[in-house]
């Protein structure tokens, strides 16, 4: 069977795109919101954050995919709700410790670290939990256990 035989595949696969571009939006916005940004930030720091995002990406597409394509609607509600609300904690959060701390004197750029390292790592990790729950849930249908 081809690929452009299955026009079903291509929704779906429409369907997950569309549904991670609205949450990259959502955190776009809250982080414009809440006036987080990297200072002296250009393309060529945007292009080395990339690496760093790209498996929290990877494992935000492929749970958006699992979690819609063969789920109920409470599961699809947990992972709207799993893939943005902790990360919003997470950026409120570091705006709350750049507010109470006066310390701007840091060997680099404000939010460099968090935005870099601690925000993509902790979304992985949110993602990766939202994947062993669907597997788990999925194992318990195969073998008929509820």
């Amino acid at each position: 069977m081809k690929l452009a035989e299955c026009p079903h595949l291509w929704k779906k696969v429409a369907f997950t795109l569309l549904r991670t571009v609205v949450v990259i939006i959502v955190h776009l916005l809250i982080l414009l919101m809440l006036g987080i940004r990297i200072n002296n930030f250009d393309f060529m720091k945007a292009f080395s954050l990339l690496p760093t995002y790209f498996l929290p990406l990877v494992f935000l597409v492929l749970t958006s995919y699992l979690y819609f394509n063969a789920s109920s609607n409470k599961r699809k509600v947990i992972w709207i709700i799993a893939s943005v609300v902790p990360s919003v904690i997470v950026l409120f959060y570091i705006k709350n410790s750049y507010a109470s701390t006066g310390v701007n004197e840091a060997p680099f750029y404000k939010y460099s670290i968090e935005l870099g390292i601690y925000f993509p790592l902790l979304y992985l990790i949110f993602q990766f939990v939202l994947l062993l729950a669907w597997l788990s849930d999925w194992k318990s249908k195969r073998e008929n256990i509820y």
